[in-house]
Parts: C-alpha cells; structure tokens; sequence
C-alpha cells in the first residue's frame, strides 16, 4: 500500500477554508479518485498546534491518499487530477 500525502502550509496572512475543504472539495475528490483501481481510502487532518507550546501549526491541513501503488495514484491524478 501507498500513502499520498498533500500538505497545505498554514503560512502567515493566509487563510485556508477547512469547512470548504471538507464539505466540498473532498466529497468531489473521493467521488473521482474513489472510483479508480487501487483506491483504498482518504483521511484528512486539521493542524491545531505547533511543536513549541504555543505555536502555530506548520500545516493548516493534511491530506493522504491510499492506494496499492504509487502507479495506481499516479494513474487516477492524470485521469482526475484536473478536473
């Protein structure tokens, strides 16, 4: 099995959409890319906090992808991954 993972940087004066993310761009991710050979799953995270008490997360979130193979992601991204 292999995990893809998209990280999206929670960089200063920027502002990501996690409810867009989860309630739209996910239910129209897993829909294509479910659909392909090898699909085994998705997870999403949500960063809270930094490593430093205090601190702010490195990543705002954190997207991975299950396939069989790192050909079988790369197989339904070229099919998908635009759309």
């Amino acid at each position: 099995m292999t995990k893809i993972s998209i990280l999206y940087p929670n960089a200063k004066g920027t502002r990501f959409d996690f409810a867009y993310y989860l309630e739209k761009h996910m239910p129209l991710a897993i829909r294509l890319m479910g659909e392909a050979p090898g699909y085994q799953g998705v997870s999403v995270e949500r960063g809270v906090a930094g490593g430093a008490p205090g601190s702010d997360p490195e990543y705002a979130a954190m997207c991975h992808f299950l396939f069989d193979s790192a050909q079988d992601f790369a197989a339904a991204f070229a099919v998908h991954g635009r759309n």
